[in-house]
């Protein structure tokens, strides 16, 4: 077997030195000429985890030839000169893994989140948002080495009321900016529309209608001022968080939470906001309403809206007196954000107090059940991590995290590992090049030491990824350690 460490290596300090190592926008056959070759790998003997039906496919030869495979048979294919042999047996085949909610194009972050997601078998990613600048940057500059960093899906910038939540949103204060937003992101060629919580009614339902007549997709965190059945309805193919799920399920809640966002608005002393939050923290300990939550089930699985929990930064703000912070991802984080998450944590400790935490607690607990309540009328989940500057969420480790925080709400392993490589495949339409390993997909591979519907926590025990055909061995992974870790330093 050929080492692979030092194209891997390569490869990542392109990315550092010329910030231009962006996938195609979109997940097909369409990577620029320079990322083809006639490279060929081939890993024998090998348990292919079938993903779809949940079956193991042992003792397989997979072939690859540049950027796809080729064949999956029981036989040995002759490797020809100069590939890339690997030895299969005793290991298992997944497609690359997917984390569907990420914000890495923003400042600095792409050179060390790039290759911490490869360097943890994500091989692709949905960016949710950022400033407009950075994303067209990134997307325009990074196309020139497709394997250096994972695909990638694009939003446009946030799409957000007056006052936004974020700066590098877009602030939307009426129908029309609202239709006229629409139009300038679909000249910009982004994937799909970012909603964010703040659009009015009137403007929600304009950028709704203008996106479904240019054909454009809209996703992301449910408005305030509509319901999740009216969102979902509207056209909106994925809701992030579950933010406003549980609201929408507890009598009082949305009206509480939209007179304490008012209050913030206006930097009201915490002794105005304090009563508010007490009674919101005490309906979220006693008014979710069940029945309520079987109803939006049924009504989200008949819309085809897909759910993106982001159980990992869920658990932050549910768990701020614990100890996720921890991971030893932390050397790979710039020194302000980790700063940040640990102000962050600081203050919500402080903030809620004894009765905020069990309500935090309950909201945690709840949002489980609306979680197990949609898996059982067949609503899709999608895995996302929130990689970001969002509390102890960790560029690539953290998509591992969130599979397994899936199963304790209630998935099975399978049901969390398709919804990192299959569903991701179905939302964006493109099961004809990903989401499985079959001939004429994708080469995006993730060969791991132990069977992961066994256990989920063994999509950790990465052997090796295949990345656009290319083979990074486990020095190569670590080598994408090393220089992630590099990049991250050089912020501090």
């Amino acid at each position: 077997m050929r080492a692979a460490l030092p194209l891997a290596l390569t490869l990542v300090a392109t990315l550092l030195l010329s910030s231009a190592c962006e996938p195609a926008a979109v997940p097909g056959d369409d990577a620029p000429a320079g990322g083809t070759s006639d490279t060929t790998l081939v890993i024998r003997g090998v348990t292919i985890v079938d993903v779809e039906r949940g079956a193991l496919l042992a003792d397989r030869t997979v072939l690859v030839r540049g950027r796809r495979i080729v064949s999956v048979d029981s036989g040995v294919p002759a490797a020809g000169a100069g590939a890339t042999v690997v030895d299969g047996a005793g290991k298992y085949l997944i497609p690359g893994l997917w984390d569907m909610h990420v914000h890495a194009a923003r400042g600095g972050r792409a050179p060390s989140f790039w290759p911490l997601f490869l360097a943890h078998g994500v091989t692709g990613v949905r960016e949710t948002g950022s400033f407009l600048d950075s994303l067209l940057y990134w997307r325009e500059m990074a196309r020139r080495e497709p394997r250096a960093s994972p695909r990638v899906i694009w939003s446009s910038p946030m799409l957000d009321g007056d006052p936004p939540t974020y700066a590098y949103a877009r602030t939307i204060a009426t129908p029309a900016q609202a239709r006229a937003a629409v139009a300038e992101m679909d000249s910009l060629d982004f994937d799909y529309l970012k909603i964010y919580s703040g659009l009015s009614r009137a403007s929600f339902l304009a950028v709704a209608d203008e996106a479904r007549r240019r054909g454009v997709q809209i996703a992301g965190e449910v408005p305030n001022a509509v319901s999740p059945v009216e969102a979902a309805e509207a056209g909106m193919r994925s809701f992030e968080h579950l933010w406003n799920l549980f609201e929408s399920c507890v009598p009082g809640a949305g009206a509480l939470r939209d007179s304490i966002a008012a209050l913030d608005n206006r930097d009201a002393p915490d002794a105005e906001r304090r009563p508010l939050r007490e009674r919101q923290w005490s309906r979220w300990r006693t008014g979710y309403d069940t029945a309520c939550a079987d109803t939006l089930a049924l009504r989200l699985r008949r819309a085809g809206t897909w759910q993106v929990p982001t159980l990992v930064v869920n658990r932050s703000y549910s768990f701020p007196d614990s100890t996720w912070g921890n991971d030893v991802q932390r050397a790979a984080v710039a020194a302000d954000v980790l700063a940040g998450w640990d102000t962050t944590r600081a203050e919500l400790v402080a903030e809620y107090g004894a009765t905020g935490a069990v309500a935090w607690r309950a909201r945690w607990t709840h949002e489980r059940d609306i979680m197990q309540r949609m898996l059982a009328e067949g609503v899709g989940f999608l895995a996302g991590s929130d990689a970001s500057n969002e509390p102890y969420s960790y560029a690539g480790s953290s998509l591992h995290e969130e599979l397994v925080l899936l199963v304790q709400a209630g998935l099975s392993p399978l049901q969390a590992l398709q919804a990192a490589t299959i569903n991701p495949a179905r939302f964006l339409h493109a099961t004809d090049s990903l989401g499985t390993v079959a001939p004429g997909k994708l080469a995006d591979l993730v060969l791991l030491d132990a069977n992961p519907l066994v256990d989920i926590r063994h999509t950790t025990r990465i052997h090796g990824v295949v990345r656009e055909g290319h083979w990074l061995d486990r020095p190569a992974l670590d080598g994408l350690l090393v220089q992630a870790r590099k990049a991250a330093n050089r912020t501090r």
